[in-house]
């Protein structure tokens, strides 16, 4: 059975908070979408001292963002192939949806 936008959404929170060792204030994952291959970056501001610092997306976190841009693009809305989701340690979270033309069109290449 298909997830939900909001199921996904909820499964990427809680592979952040599982990432994340250490009590934490803020994190945010900037995912980029290339066709067939993707990356993503996790950085997160520690608690103790204020400092930011990187956490490891790791590949369960990559598929769930493969799944939410499927699931958004498939009938041709929503096109998107970067995405920056920030999630406070409340759960509240925003995701800010890019299509960046550039990087679209070198990988239609």
């Amino acid at each position: 059975m298909a997830r939900t936008i909001d199921e996904i959404n909820a499964a990427i929170a809680e592979r952040i908070d599982a990432s994340i060792q250490e009590e934490w204030l803020q994190a945010t994952i900037v995912f980029e979408f290339f066709g067939d291959a993707s990356q993503s970056k996790g950085r997160y501001l520690c608690m103790k001292n204020e400092y930011e610092k990187s956490f490891r997306t790791g590949y369960k976190m990559s598929l769930l963002f493969e799944e939410l841009h499927q699931l958004m693009t498939s009938e041709g809305n929503n096109d998107w192939n970067r995405a920056t989701y920030t999630l406070g340690a409340d759960d509240q979270f925003t995701i800010e949806l890019e299509l960046d033309q550039m990087m679209a069109d070198e990988v239609s290449r």
